[in-house]
Protein backbone atom coordinates (compact mmCIF):
# COMPACT_ATOMS: atom_id res chain seq x y z
CA UNK A 1 0.00 0.00 0.00
CA UNK A 2 2.72 2.19 -0.37
CA UNK A 3 5.70 2.74 -2.63
CA UNK A 4 8.65 -0.02 -2.26
CA UNK A 5 11.33 1.91 -0.34
CA UNK A 6 14.34 0.82 2.12
CA UNK A 7 13.83 1.00 5.50
CA UNK A 8 15.66 4.10 7.26
CA UNK A 9 17.61 3.05 11.03
CA UNK A 10 14.62 4.66 12.94
CA UNK A 11 11.86 2.85 11.29
CA UNK A 12 13.57 -0.49 12.49
CA UNK A 13 15.12 0.72 15.99
CA UNK A 14 11.65 2.75 16.96
CA UNK A 15 10.91 5.47 19.26
CA UNK A 16 14.27 6.33 21.25
CA UNK A 17 12.13 6.76 24.52
CA UNK A 18 10.97 2.84 24.39
CA UNK A 19 14.42 2.11 23.29
CA UNK A 20 15.76 3.77 26.64
CA UNK A 21 12.64 2.22 28.71
CA UNK A 22 13.59 -1.57 27.44
CA UNK A 23 17.73 -0.88 28.06
CA UNK A 24 16.72 0.14 31.28
CA UNK A 25 14.71 -2.88 32.05
CA UNK A 26 17.51 -4.77 30.62
CA UNK A 27 19.59 -2.94 33.26
CA UNK A 28 17.64 -3.66 36.29
CA UNK A 29 17.74 -7.42 35.29
CA UNK A 30 20.96 -7.88 34.89
CA UNK A 31 21.35 -6.44 38.64
CA UNK A 32 18.74 -8.10 39.89
CA UNK A 33 20.60 -11.44 38.92
CA UNK A 34 23.94 -9.87 40.40
CA UNK A 35 22.48 -9.77 43.52
CA UNK A 36 20.51 -13.07 43.92
CA UNK A 37 23.84 -14.62 43.13
CA UNK A 38 26.13 -12.03 45.10
CA UNK A 39 23.64 -10.48 47.65
CA UNK A 40 19.99 -12.12 47.71
CA UNK A 41 18.95 -9.95 50.66
CA UNK A 42 19.79 -7.00 48.86
CA UNK A 43 17.51 -8.41 45.93
CA UNK A 44 14.39 -6.51 48.14
CA UNK A 45 16.26 -2.95 47.37
CA UNK A 46 15.29 -3.36 43.05
CA UNK A 47 11.63 -3.75 43.66
CA UNK A 48 10.47 -0.26 44.11
CA UNK A 49 12.87 0.92 41.04
CA UNK A 50 11.20 -1.72 38.92
CA UNK A 51 7.92 -0.73 40.29
CA UNK A 52 8.35 1.88 39.54
CA UNK A 53 9.61 1.43 35.72
CA UNK A 54 7.42 -0.58 34.63
CA UNK A 55 4.22 1.81 36.17
CA UNK A 56 5.59 4.72 33.86
CA UNK A 57 5.70 2.37 30.72
CA UNK A 58 2.05 1.32 31.55
CA UNK A 59 1.23 5.18 32.08
CA UNK A 60 2.43 5.91 28.65
CA UNK A 61 0.93 2.80 26.58
CA UNK A 62 -2.42 4.21 28.34
CA UNK A 63 -1.54 7.62 27.36
CA UNK A 64 -1.30 6.41 23.88
CA UNK A 65 -3.96 4.49 23.94
CA UNK A 66 -6.42 7.62 25.17
CA UNK A 67 -4.97 10.19 22.95
CA UNK A 68 -4.09 8.49 19.59
CA UNK A 69 -6.09 6.59 16.80
CA UNK A 70 -5.33 2.77 16.45
CA UNK A 71 -4.85 2.68 12.81
CA UNK A 72 -3.23 5.41 11.87
CA UNK A 73 -0.92 6.63 14.43
CA UNK A 74 -2.15 10.13 14.40
CA UNK A 75 -4.21 12.11 17.44
CA UNK A 76 -7.52 11.31 17.61
CA UNK A 77 -10.23 13.39 17.09
CA UNK A 78 -11.22 14.17 20.52
CA UNK A 79 -7.09 14.70 21.53
CA UNK A 80 -6.98 16.83 18.09
CA UNK A 81 -9.45 19.50 19.02
CA UNK A 82 -7.46 20.06 22.82
CA UNK A 83 -4.44 20.67 21.16
CA UNK A 84 -6.02 22.91 17.81
CA UNK A 85 -7.66 24.55 20.88
CA UNK A 86 -4.94 25.70 22.71
CA UNK A 87 -2.40 26.34 19.54
CA UNK A 88 -5.05 28.75 18.60
CA UNK A 89 -5.22 30.51 21.71
CA UNK A 90 -1.04 30.80 21.42
CA UNK A 91 -1.16 32.14 18.38
CA UNK A 92 -3.64 34.98 19.22
CA UNK A 93 -1.67 35.82 22.23
CA UNK A 94 1.13 36.57 19.57
CA UNK A 95 -1.03 37.64 16.52
CA UNK A 96 0.10 34.84 14.47
CA UNK A 97 -2.29 32.76 11.66
CA UNK A 98 -2.58 29.13 11.58
CA UNK A 99 -3.29 26.94 8.70
CA UNK A 100 -5.77 24.01 8.80
CA UNK A 101 -5.94 21.36 6.16
CA UNK A 102 -8.96 19.28 6.11
CA UNK A 103 -8.42 15.62 4.03
CA UNK A 104 -10.39 13.06 2.23
CA UNK A 105 -9.28 9.97 1.66
CA UNK A 106 -10.87 9.78 -1.98
CA UNK A 107 -13.22 6.60 -2.68
CA UNK A 108 -12.54 5.26 0.32
CA UNK A 109 -15.87 3.10 0.02
CA UNK A 110 -14.97 1.43 -3.01
CA UNK A 111 -11.36 0.33 -1.65
CA UNK A 112 -13.67 -1.05 0.73
CA UNK A 113 -16.28 -3.05 -1.32
CA UNK A 114 -13.65 -3.78 -4.36
CA UNK A 115 -10.26 -4.98 -1.75
CA UNK A 116 -11.92 -5.59 1.13
CA UNK A 117 -11.34 -3.98 4.85
CA UNK A 118 -8.23 -4.73 5.72
CA UNK A 119 -6.87 -3.03 2.61
CA UNK A 120 -8.90 -0.06 3.71
CA UNK A 121 -7.64 -0.17 6.74
CA UNK A 122 -4.08 -0.50 4.78
CA UNK A 123 -4.78 3.04 3.00
CA UNK A 124 -5.76 4.58 6.27
CA UNK A 125 -2.64 3.32 7.64
CA UNK A 126 -0.56 4.55 4.28
CA UNK A 127 -2.33 7.96 4.19
CA UNK A 128 -1.49 8.39 8.22
CA UNK A 129 2.12 7.69 7.67
CA UNK A 130 2.24 10.12 4.82
CA UNK A 131 0.36 12.65 6.98
CA UNK A 132 3.13 11.97 9.37
CA UNK A 133 6.03 12.28 7.58
CA UNK A 134 4.97 15.27 5.73
CA UNK A 135 4.12 17.14 8.89
CA UNK A 136 6.30 19.90 11.12
CA UNK A 137 7.18 18.74 14.30
CA UNK A 138 4.53 21.67 15.45
CA UNK A 139 1.65 21.06 13.38
CA UNK A 140 -1.26 18.91 14.92
CA UNK A 141 -2.58 16.43 13.00
CA UNK A 142 -5.35 13.83 13.41
CA UNK A 143 -7.67 11.49 12.28
CA UNK A 144 -11.00 12.85 12.22
CA UNK A 145 -13.38 10.60 13.75
CA UNK A 146 -13.11 6.85 14.59
CA UNK A 147 -14.56 5.67 11.29
CA UNK A 148 -13.58 8.30 9.31
CA UNK A 149 -11.51 8.57 5.96
CA UNK A 150 -10.93 12.41 7.08
CA UNK A 151 -7.84 14.17 8.58
CA UNK A 152 -6.94 17.18 9.81
CA UNK A 153 -3.63 18.95 10.16
CA UNK A 154 -3.36 22.38 12.10
CA UNK A 155 0.06 24.24 11.11
CA UNK A 156 1.25 26.80 13.40
CA UNK A 157 2.34 30.16 12.01
CA UNK A 158 1.17 29.16 8.71
CA UNK A 159 -0.42 31.73 6.05
CA UNK A 160 -2.54 31.34 2.99
CA UNK A 161 0.55 30.97 0.82
CA UNK A 162 2.04 28.21 2.88
CA UNK A 163 -0.71 26.67 3.45
CA UNK A 164 -1.59 25.68 0.19
CA UNK A 165 2.02 24.76 -0.88
CA UNK A 166 1.89 22.15 1.97
CA UNK A 167 -1.31 21.02 0.69
CA UNK A 168 0.07 20.53 -2.53
CA UNK A 169 3.02 18.78 -1.22
CA UNK A 170 1.09 15.93 0.59
CA UNK A 171 -1.45 15.64 -2.22
CA UNK A 172 1.61 14.76 -4.53
CA UNK A 173 2.92 12.82 -1.50
CA UNK A 174 -0.21 10.69 -1.18
CA UNK A 175 -0.31 10.10 -4.89
CA UNK A 176 2.42 8.21 -4.73
CA UNK A 177 1.36 5.69 -3.14
CA UNK A 178 -0.57 2.43 -4.44
CA UNK A 179 -3.13 -0.41 -2.82
CA UNK A 180 -3.91 -3.74 -3.81
CA UNK A 181 -2.51 -6.23 -6.09
CA UNK A 182 -3.43 -4.17 -9.21
CA UNK A 183 -1.46 -1.15 -8.09
CA UNK A 184 -4.54 1.05 -7.31
CA UNK A 185 -3.66 4.36 -6.64
CA UNK A 186 -4.50 6.39 -3.82
CA UNK A 187 -5.26 10.17 -3.73
CA UNK A 188 -6.58 12.68 -1.27
CA UNK A 189 -9.02 15.61 -1.71
CA UNK A 190 -7.65 18.90 0.56
CA UNK A 191 -9.73 21.71 1.49
CA UNK A 192 -7.71 24.37 3.20
CA UNK A 193 -8.36 27.54 5.86
CA UNK A 194 -6.35 30.19 7.27
CA UNK A 195 -7.36 31.33 11.31
CA UNK A 196 -8.26 33.87 12.10
CA UNK A 197 -8.83 35.12 7.89
CA UNK A 198 -11.38 32.30 7.46
CA UNK A 199 -13.46 32.47 11.29
CA UNK A 200 -12.64 33.86 14.80
CA UNK A 201 -13.05 29.89 16.08
CA UNK A 202 -11.58 26.69 15.45
CA UNK A 203 -15.16 25.71 14.36
CA UNK A 204 -15.45 28.16 11.92
CA UNK A 205 -12.27 27.53 10.28
CA UNK A 206 -13.40 23.99 10.30
CA UNK A 207 -16.79 24.82 8.49
CA UNK A 208 -14.82 26.98 5.66
CA UNK A 209 -11.99 24.35 5.36
CA UNK A 210 -15.07 21.79 4.78
CA UNK A 211 -16.71 24.01 2.46
CA UNK A 212 -13.51 24.21 0.60
CA UNK A 213 -13.35 20.02 0.46
CA UNK A 214 -16.92 19.75 -0.98
CA UNK A 215 -15.58 21.66 -3.60
CA UNK A 216 -12.34 19.39 -3.97
CA UNK A 217 -14.13 16.82 -4.03
CA UNK A 218 -17.40 18.14 -6.34
CA UNK A 219 -14.57 18.89 -9.00
CA UNK A 220 -12.60 15.40 -9.62
CA UNK A 221 -10.87 14.63 -6.14
CA UNK A 222 -7.57 14.93 -5.94
CA UNK A 223 -7.24 18.53 -5.36
CA UNK A 224 -6.56 21.58 -3.53
CA UNK A 225 -9.13 23.88 -2.93
CA UNK A 226 -8.27 26.45 -1.07
CA UNK A 227 -10.00 29.53 0.93
CA UNK A 228 -9.53 32.71 -1.00
CA UNK A 229 -7.66 35.35 1.46
CA UNK A 230 -9.98 38.23 -0.67
CA UNK A 231 -13.84 37.16 -0.32
CA UNK A 232 -16.10 36.28 2.66
CA UNK A 233 -14.96 33.28 4.88
CA UNK A 234 -17.62 30.89 2.93
CA UNK A 235 -16.81 31.42 -0.30
CA UNK A 236 -13.62 29.40 -2.08
CA UNK A 237 -11.29 29.64 -4.79
CA UNK A 238 -9.67 26.69 -6.76
CA UNK A 239 -6.31 25.44 -7.05
CA UNK A 240 -7.01 24.87 -10.28
CA UNK A 241 -9.87 26.98 -11.36
CA UNK A 242 -13.20 25.11 -11.43
CA UNK A 243 -16.66 25.45 -9.70
CA UNK A 244 -17.37 27.02 -6.25
CA UNK A 245 -19.23 25.47 -3.65
CA UNK A 246 -22.39 26.50 -2.01
CA UNK A 247 -21.43 29.52 1.46
CA UNK A 248 -23.60 26.95 3.93
CA UNK A 249 -21.51 24.38 5.61
CA UNK A 250 -22.24 21.40 3.23
CA UNK A 251 -21.54 17.36 4.65
CA UNK A 252 -20.56 16.26 1.25
CA UNK A 253 -20.31 12.67 -0.08
CA UNK A 254 -17.12 11.39 1.33
CA UNK A 255 -16.85 8.84 -1.08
Amino acid sequence: YRPSERLAAPDLLGDWRENALELATLCMGTITAMLLTLRPWAVVLIFVPLYILHKSVLIKQLEDLATTDAKTGLLNAATWRTLADRELERAGRYGRQCGLLFLDLDHFRNINSTYGHLAGDAALQAVGTAVASSTRGSDVAGRWGGDSDEFMILMPDTGSADVLAAANRLRDEVAKLTIGDGGQPLSVSIGAAVWPTHGDTLNEVIMNADNALFSAKNTGRGRVCVVDDLTPPSVVSLEPEGERPPTAAPTPPRT
